[in-house]
């Protein structure tokens, strides 16, 4: 079970910082324009 949870929780990590990742490149390509 706790196994199960670390899997689920991961790949939602992961995605959280890809998305800030990305606005954090977006707005600064926005500030470069």
């Amino acid at each position: 079970m706790k196994f199960k949870s670390i899997q689920i929780v991961l790949p939602v990590s992961t995605t959280n910082q890809f998305r800030l990742i990305s606005h954090s490149i977006i707005s600064h390509d926005r500030k470069h324009t």
